[in-house]
């Protein structure tokens, strides 16, 4: 099994520069018509997204209802699209990943406390308001050298789902791409 993965892997990385071509960064709000929060704006840059490297994400978002205090998750769903379609996995708390809203809050107040509505204590329970961050750095995990860099190269979309007790709070859609980054290799 893991040698037919790589055998996937190596010929989507020999054919990989000839059959796509790099798709712009777009992002939407996905929510349901019942959400507890809407994403009024956001982008990612550099468009593509460099790996290994860094993005900055620019964030506009509105709690239309107070968002709860425990079970507050975010679940992130991958799919890289080129050469051909398949889930990212969870690997390293980076991928296909589910992570608790309100403890990624309390362990990254430096990032997370700037985005609160003036007056607002920083944490959940989230009250009603407008959220807003422009250009949060993020580091992207570095997972391996030029090679994985290279497969990892393509056009993705994905979503950003948040939920209380199977109930569906939000949901921001993407859809970029990215380059591997020649200055880091």
């Amino acid at each position: 099994m893991m040698r037919a993965l790589i055998i996937l892997c190596l010929a989507g990385l020999a054919v990989s520069d000839k059959i796509w071509s790099f798709q712009p960064t777009v992002t939407f709000d996905c929510g349901k018509p019942d959400k507890h929060m809407a994403f009024v704006s956001s982008s990612i840059a550099p468009d593509p997204i460099l790996y290994p490297g860094n993005v900055q994400v620019t964030l506009n978002a509105k709690v239309l209802k107070v968002l709860p205090e425990s079970n507050f998750k975010m679940k992130l769903t991958l799919v890289k699209e080129t050469p051909f379609s398949m889930v990212v996995p969870c690997f390293r708390n980076f991928g296909s990943c589910e992570y608790d809203v309100c403890e990624m809050i309390t362990n990254n107040q430096d990032i997370f406390c700037p985005l609160f509505p003036r007056g607002q204590q920083c944490g959940c329970p989230m009250q009603k308001g407008t959220y807003i961050g422009q250009n949060l750095p993020v580091t992207l995990p570095t997972l391996g050298g030029s090679v994985v860099a290279k497969i990892m190269e393509g056009n993705y979309k994905g979503n950003i789902t948040f939920t209380s007790n199977q109930q569906q709070l939000g949901c921001l859609g993407m859809e970029f791409s990215i380059k591997a980054n020649e200055e880091s290799s």
